[in-house]
């Protein structure tokens, strides 16, 4: 490894790096690497913590640490993660967004997500209003034809206008 010497200034030049977000009473929020897919700014990576994190507001201090390869930055990562077991840090500690577990076997499913999120997201989807009238209109849209089979609304358009036009002319097809 190159450095493992945190220090508290942001360099600017793209590389590199960890870095460690503390909260004021010494607490290790979240820890986070930069450059594992090519060299990027710590502060780039920052500013969007900052726009998309709602814990952004207990960030007190800033700790960062340069290396020399992608290699390097992801072992010294998890390792950090390991070892300080940070608030917000949940991928890498074994939990999900929302806190659920997911280290235990079937805790994911084949896309990699929590069975336990996608449960509840399917339970509140099918129990809201929008779902509810969404599958009202699935079912106005079958239609039975005059020999019992179910169509689509399309089709049953289709059939009346058939009967309509063959009452008042022949049909052309």
């Amino acid at each position: 490894m190159t450095s493992s010497v945190y220090s508290g200034t942001i360099p600017t030049s793209a590389g590199h790096y960890v870095y460690r977000l503390w909260a004021a009473d010494g607490t290790c929020l979240y820890v986070g690497c930069t450059g594992e897919r090519g060299t990027r700014r710590v502060s780039d990576r920052l500013y969007g913590h900052r726009c998309q994190k709602p814990w952004w507001p207990e960030v007190a201090r800033i700790d960062v640490a340069a290396f020399a390869t992608p290699a390097e930055i992801i072992t010294e990562e998890r390792r950090q993660i390991g070892e300080l077991g940070p608030v917000h840090n949940k991928a890498l500690l074994g939990r999900c967004s929302n806190g659920h577990d997911v280290t235990a076997p079937g805790a994911r499913n084949d896309g990699g997500r929590c069975v336990q999120c996608v449960r509840d997201y399917d339970k509140a989807r099918l129990a809201s209003p929008q779902e509810k009238r969404r599958r009202a209109e699935t079912r106005r849209k079958w239609r039975r034809t005059p020999h019992g089979k179910a169509r689509t609304a399309a089709i049953a358009r289709r059939y009346y206008w058939r009967r309509k036009i063959s009452s008042d002319q022949p049909a052309l097809w």
